[in-house]
């Protein structure tokens, strides 16, 4: 234990230095593919420990069982911390959310492209969608009548830390591409590359950093270079030409080259974005949106199926009324809460960030000269799918928020403390911005968002009422025990 200790230790400095340096972190991720396998490892070690059985009290099938030894473990902890430190560089956030929302025709290298995609890249963000859903609905609580708990559960604790983890690191490349967390940090200037230039005299990167990472771009490009010529050699003896000398890929290759791995002084490469794609505050928003939009659709699909999301959708009106719709059957009384729905939560996140992006200039500044409007955002809240659906997606939070009402006012005693501390951890400061804070944002983007609000404010009075607030009959206060 004590050597395990050591080395994670020792892992933890090494990766700080190296994901500290833009270079490396280009080269790892242009060259070596490592969002995707970052992604892959964070989708390993949560996906693969979920329930394969038939369903159990506290155990649905194919969700995350934090009971599972690898959960405890938090195996997954380690790969998401370096997801975190890559998507810390704002390069990297905008090329994460660009390369997987980027639609046919805007990775050809012209006006308005995002330039260069690595293969596999355009999965990101189904991936990191595919893993948040893995943990939608885990570890529900069904309430308890009767005598009290015999033996309580702290699974909860394993499964809270989970979707924090997870939820934290892509929280964080979302606000990075939005504004470099300017906003967060409450400074106006958010590239932290350009205060490190600023205080080594204009040095901004290590050079020898610099120059050891376009070492190893040089000696590629002579791989390239000689692979390519024997190419138009074979074309020209077939008499092609030079036609795969001149391919959009090749000149692509050479343009990303000379701009991000000059052999010049250290002012090229500082000046330049290593590779990724310069993406303004107005593109970047519109890339966020299109992320919106993804997860807003998986989160509709696990909620009603995607059948029935698209019934839903192209259902109209009618299908917006709360009893209309399965959710309404709930009772809060006999059927499970789960507090764990992440993809709900990372769709507010994504609004936010969407928000914050078009409300601010390329430092993180205000935008106060020009009347604010957001182009990209308001088209989404105003789109009716996007609306039915995140009309009917308010269900999920609203259930969260009135379960920990329902257990701060002690209706779920017989569950035991266990239940009383997730619900405090649910709403305190360590899960800020990701646990009740979420929910609400996301259930006041929905009354905003909705032509029918008071449906949605029906229901949580509704949910609200039969779970806590609803006073104690008359005729059965006197025979009330307990």
């Amino acid at each position: 234990q004590r050597q395990r200790e050591c080395v994670s230790q020792c892992m933890d400095r090494i990766t700080v230095q190296l994901f500290g340096s833009v270079p490396i972190v280009s080269h790892s991720v242009l060259r070596e593919g490592m969002l995707r396998e970052l992604h892959n490892v964070v989708a390993d070690a949560l996906i693969s420990f979920s329930h394969r059985g038939p369903s159990l009290p506290g155990r649905p099938n194919g969700v995350v069982d934090p009971t599972c030894e690898g959960i405890k473990a938090r195996l997954y902890s380690r790969p998401c911390n370096d997801l975190r430190m890559c998507l810390s560089q704002r390069s990297v956030a905008r090329y994460w959310i660009a390369a997987s929302t980027a639609k046919p025709g805007e990775e050809d290298g012209g006006e308005g492209s995002i330039g260069f995609v690595r293969p596999g890249d355009d999965r990101l963000l189904k991936m990191a969608l595919a893993t948040l859903r893995s943990m939608q609905g885990m570890n529900p609580y069904a309430k308890k009548h009767g005598e009290h708990v015999e033996r309580e559960r702290s699974d909860w604790i394993h499964s809270m830390t989970a979707e924090m983890v997870v939820m934290s690191t892509l929280r964080q490349g979302a606000a990075v591409a939005a504004d470099g967390l300017a906003s967060e940090h409450g400074q106006s200037k958010n590239d932290q590359t350009a205060q490190t230039e600023k205080e080594d005299g204009g040095g901004g990167h290590d050079k020898a950093t610099v120059a050891a990472v376009a070492a190893l771009e040089r000696r590629r490009a002579a791989r390239v270079a000689e692979e390519a010529g024997r190419r138009a050699a074979a074309a020209r003896r077939y008499g092609l030409g030079d036609a795969v000398a001149h391919s959009p890929s090749a000149r692509s290759l050479a343009r990303r080259l000379e701009s991000g791995f000059s052999d010049d002084s250290s002012e090229a490469g500082c000046s330049s974005s290593f590779g990724f794609p310069a993406l303004d505050q107005a593109r970047t928003a519109r890339y966020l949106c299109r992320a919106l939009r993804e997860t807003v659709n998986a989160a509709a699909d696990w909620a009603y199926g995607e059948r029935a999301r698209e019934t839903l959708v192209l259902g109209g009106d009618a299908e917006l009324a709360p009893a209309s719709r399965p959710s309404a059957e709930f009772d809060p009384e006999k059927d499970p809460v789960s507090i764990h729905i992440p993809l709900h939560r990372f769709a507010a996140v994504l609004i936010n960030a969407a928000f914050v992006a078009e409300s601010v200039d390329a430092d993180g500044a205000p935008v106060l000269d020009k009347q604010l409007h957001w182009p990209s955002l308001t088209s989404v809240l105003v789109d009716h799918p996007f609306t039915v659906q995140m009309h009917s997606l308010a269900e999920h939070p609203i259930r969260a928020l009135t379960w920990s009402d329902a257990v701060r006012a002690r209706a779920w005693v017989r569950n035991g403390e266990e239940v009383r501390r997730l619900s405090a951890v649910y709403a305190s400061r360590y899960w800020a911005g990701l646990g009740r804070d979420a929910d609400l944002a996301l259930v006041q983007y929905a009354l905003a968002a909705s032509h029918s609000p008071h449906d949605i404010a029906t229901r949580l009075l509704d949910l609200g009422g039969t779970g806590a607030i609803e006073p104690v009959d008359k005729k059965t206060k006197g025979s009330t025990k307990g």
